[in-house]
């Protein structure tokens, strides 16, 4: 009995002296939150989703501890949208953050004047009233600034509604351009135009460390996106539909004599061409091909610009490992309070970068260094989190935004094949996801999914229904127990599934900007629209904007596909076949945008619009350059 009671009181001070060394904290109480948000990974893109060439072991080793969603989808093919669904659990279309201008199908500018509304809900505003810290480290591509002066009465304040309505926002805003050319282009008295409103700070993050954009071409030294020859090409084939009109009426002005000979000459060699020069200076600084469009921001300050790729993710992996370290590394005092880490990687967009240890390593070149590089940075945060000894109560996502950007081509990633052990049809194997970024095709929309909180969900296992990335906010608010918010959601707690493998949804819908495209029911998916490709390819990479239309080809009855037996979508089911599918998604179709009717937000997102030179982002005028400071 003595010998019992000696080992049981060693045993309980065996206990107490790793919490004491190690500071850990018992995994009772709400699970830390922690998402991990890849840009433009593909889905074949790893080894846990079948990849034999690509080494990812860390993230392999969380798919082996967690459960693989074989079946995820993102609502939306490109990252703006997608990431405003991920974070509220609601349409894009319903947000505002969409556009069907061909040209603006996400984010293009710093200097655009909007962002996700503050009336939104997103997972950061719901764990933060929990009780939570909350920390963002990397691309947000939600907005920036907004075109409203915002005073020191406004500056707690910051519901769009609430502001003061200044000049900016009328006139086209001429009164803002004037103090712009003149020197002061931010502010006017105690009233800011540089507001930085719509950063991660002010939607529910206690703090913040990235790009507010997206990482491009532009942010590489060594790589330019159009040389200044077709930059001016893109500019004459883009206004042509204008310019040709304004010259033939001109031209026949003069022969009837209602303009001098004089006058068209004056127009046609003078003021057009300075027409030309200002659209080449703009597009060229305040889009995303000028280079000071790649900015670093600390919270509210602009750090960096512009930002310098090489050491990129290496510096975001130390600001995500130091926050969980330092959230987590004292054992006396009050329980610290849990904590939400929202890493959202710059990349695997292009432009691509490693540290220069890290190049050549994959027999897939930079992509392939890429992705490693990313795999590391994963790890890095998975030891941060056994070393604090709060693994087996950290709920943890891992996705990306959508598909791989084909247009890149090597550059860019893999669509991969299906990996649902349910596909049982003779091109399971081989058939390859159709099409990519910017489809609705599954290659768009499909992306690698990861969940894992053990011991509370399993592991080592596939969920092979289909489900959304607007599903995290309600699975995150069931597992820490938050009330959902009273606006309509778009996702399902996947909890309570996950273990049963029962399905989650009746019918998925995906947008093309504010176009319902593509649905998934069951086993079946859907094409109202799809694509229109270049010849023999599956992409667009001569496309006057990157991707391919989107809105190219409307199929009427729709296209339907049995992703089981055809998850590479080749062959369409005749419509006789599918009746009562395509009846049963056609009455669901019907209720969902009949209520989307009635929840579509009228405020314009960072899609929408042109870029503003006085809300460009500048840390030093007139250079707009700095480095940050160790």
């Amino acid at each position: 009995r003595f010998s019992i009671l000696r080992m049981w009181e060693r045993a309980v001070l065996l206990v107490l002296a790793c919490r004491c060394l190690g500071g850990v904290w018992s995994t009772d109480g709400p699970p830390n939150v922690v998402i991990l948000l890849v840009d433009d990974l593909g889905y074949g893109d790893l080894g846990c989703f079948g990849n034999t060439t690509l080494s990812t072991p860390n993230i392999d080793s969380l798919a082996r501890d967690g459960v693989r969603l074989t079946d995820l989808y993102v609502p939306t093919p490109v990252c703006t949208p997608s990431r405003s669904s991920l974070l509220t659990g609601r349409h894009a279309v319903r947000t505002g953050m969409v556009s069907d201008l061909g040209m603006f199908i996400a984010g293009n500018s710093p200097a655009l004047p909007s962002g996700l509304p503050h009336s939104e809900y997103t997972i950061a505003e719901m764990l933060k009233e929990k009780g939570y810290d909350t920390h963002m480290v990397g691309k947000w591509h939600l907005g920036i600034n907004d075109n409203r002066c915002m005073t020191s009465d406004t500056e707690s304040d910051l519901d769009a509604e609430g502001l003061e309505n200044q000049s900016c926002a009328g006139w086209w805003g001429i009164s803002c351009l004037l103090r712009w050319l003149t020197g002061a282009p931010t502010s006017e008295g105690d009233c800011t135009y540089q507001n930085g409103m719509y950063l991660p700070i002010h939607h529910g993050f206690d703090n913040y460390y990235g790009m507010p954009v997206t990482n491009t071409e532009t942010c590489d030294p060594l790589y330019t996106i159009y040389s200044d020859d077709y930059l001016i090409v893109w500019i004459l084939r883009m206004g042509a539909s204008v310019l040709v009109p304004v010259v033939v009426v001109l031209f026949f002005s003069t022969i009837f004599g209602f303009l001098s000979a004089r006058s068209f000459a004056q127009i046609t060699f003078l003021v057009i061409p300075l027409a030309l020069f200002i659209a080449h200076y703009y597009i060229s600084s305040y889009t995303l091909l000028a280079r000071n469009s790649c900015i670093l921001y600390r919270n509210n300050e602009l750090v960096e610009q512009p930002v310098v790729l090489e050491t990129l993710t290496t510096r975001f992996t130390k600001e995500a490992v130091g926050f969980i370290e330092n959230h987590t590394r004292s054992p006396t005092g009050p329980r610290p309070a849990p904590f939400f880490l929202f890493m959202s990687y710059v990349k695997v967009h292009t432009a691509l970068f490693t540290e220069p240890y890290n190049k050549g390593k994959s027999i897939h070149g930079e992509y392939g260094d890429n992705v490693m590089e990313m795999d590391w940075s994963v790890g890095e945060i998975r030891s941060a989190l056994d070393s604090a000894g709060v693994t087996e109560n950290t709920l943890v996502f891992f996705t990306s935004d959508n598909g791989p950007y084909l247009e890149r081509r090597q550059r860019g990633g893999f669509q991969g094949r299906s990996q649902s052990a349910e596909c049982t049809g003779p091109d399971c194997e081989g058939a390859r996801l159709k099409g990519g970024k910017g489809q609705t095709w599954e290659g768009g929309i499909r992306v690698p999914g990861i969940v894992s909180w053990p011991p509370r969900i399993p592991r080592g296992v596939d969920f092979t229904h289909p489900v959304s990335v607007m599903d995290f906010l309600p699975t995150i608010a069931t597992a820490v127990g938050a009330p959902l918010p009273k606006m309509h959601l778009d996702g399902s707690d996947l909890l309570s599934n996950l273990a049963t493998n029962e399905p989650v949804h009746d019918v998925l819908f995906y947008f093309c900007g504010k176009q319902n495209t593509a649905a998934r029911y069951g086993h079946f998916k859907i094409h109202y629209m799809t694509a229109a490709w270049e010849d023999g390819l599956e992409f667009c990479p001569n496309a006057k904007f990157m991707l391919c239309p989107c809105h190219g080809q409307v199929h009427d009855p729709p296209l339907v596909y049995n992703l089981l037996d055809d998850p590479g979508e080749l062959s369409p089911l005749p419509s006789d076949e599918v009746a009562e599918v395509l009846a049963h998604v056609q009455a669901a179709r019907h209720r969902f945008l009949l209520d989307l009717q009635n929840d579509t937000h009228s405020f314009p997102g960072p899609a929408e619009g042109l870029a503003r030179p006085w809300l460009m982002p500048c840390c030093d005028f007139p250079t707009c350059q700095c480095q940050e400071e160790e």
